[in-house]
């Protein structure tokens, strides 16, 4: 005789503390998941986007990252006791034990966080839910859909995390994107680069970075610029793409492999780089994202 499990109808609700409502996690990680979870498998359960409540009951809550910058132990237990499951996710943050033991579940954003996270935490329950790519990005292209792919490479993202020379600006646009605040004004020339470059001055601050760039480039139909030694990105590209850049590489190295890509486009490196693209456009669809979050709150 087979038994059936009867599906969770617990609530879903992904918190966001107030003060970091503006912030790109709060946004991507709190609003965007919930609403890619109610098309997903867990439709029939009631999923909201709210912010910090002590009075939550009985439900699966998503602490995303500026919740778990409050570090409000007490209320996290209090909310266990109130019957709640606790799935904490610190996306790039550093985490420490106390984190770890007051939830119930640590998400790990990226393949390279799944991995250490169960490292250093052999007794938590870790999972994985990689980083979705913007919902608007896929609208700001339906509302160039008209217009040709131009041929340049752009950089979307914080200044400071980049590096940039003027000889290097000659050849990249440098749009820049705040992690802190909402601002779309970016996404009006995210249709305009059939290359994305991404190259990361490391910072201290860092942690475990999702591929973010490369899942952003991979919906725009793109290939990207970017250094070996990023450890996410190696898990997602393959070790011939075309246009990986020497680790740690310097303005000269940039502008040789600026120049590569440049000749290369519409060659068969450049298909080549575009068919590893595509399948990461594949693995961090919405269905796909849908899938994993059905596997996290299972």
């Amino acid at each position: 005789m087979l038994l059936f499990r009867r599906p969770s109808r617990r609530s879903l609700v992904f918190v966001v503390e107030p003060r970091f409502a503006e912030s790109g996690t709060s946004v991507m990680r709190g609003q965007q998941l919930s609403e890619i979870a109610q098309s997903s498998g867990l439709s029939s359960r009631t999923i909201s986007c709210a912010p910090v409540d002590p009075s939550i009951r009985r439900s699966d809550i998503f602490l995303t990252k500026g919740v778990m910058k409050t570090g409000d132990l007490d209320l996290w237990k209090r909310w266990r006791r109130q019957g709640n499951r606790l799935f904490l996710d610190p996306v790039d943050e550093g985490i420490n034990d106390a984190l770890i033991d007051a939830v119930d579940v640590v998400v790990a954003a990226s393949m390279s966080a799944y991995d250490a996270y169960r490292t250093e935490f052999p007794r938590a329950d870790i999972r994985l839910l990689n980083h979705h790519v913007d919902p608007r990005v896929a609208e700001a292209l339906q509302r160039h859909s008209d217009k040709p792919l131009q041929t340049g490479i752009g950089y979307f993202g914080e200044p400071v995390n980049t590096v940039r020379t003027d000889r290097i600006a000659d050849h990249v646009t440098f749009v820049p994107v705040s992690t802190a605040r909402q601002d779309t004004g970016w996404l009006e020339s995210i249709a305009a680069f059939d290359m994305h470059y991404a190259i990361r001055r490391p910072r201290a601050l860092d942690h475990h970075k999702p591929f973010l760039k490369g899942f952003t480039a991979a919906a725009c139909g793109a290939n990207i610029l970017i250094q070996r030694g990023q450890p996410e990105a190696a898990r997602w590209l393959p070790p011939e793409y075309p246009f990986w850049v020497e680790t740690d590489p310097d303005e000269a190295a940039i502008l040789r492999a600026i120049e590569q890509a440049e000749a290369s486009r519409g060659g068969p490196e450049w298909r080549a780089g575009l068919d590893a693209m595509r399948s990461i456009a594949s693995r961090t669809s919405p269905a796909a994202i849908g899938s994993e979050l059905e596997a996290l709150f299972s």
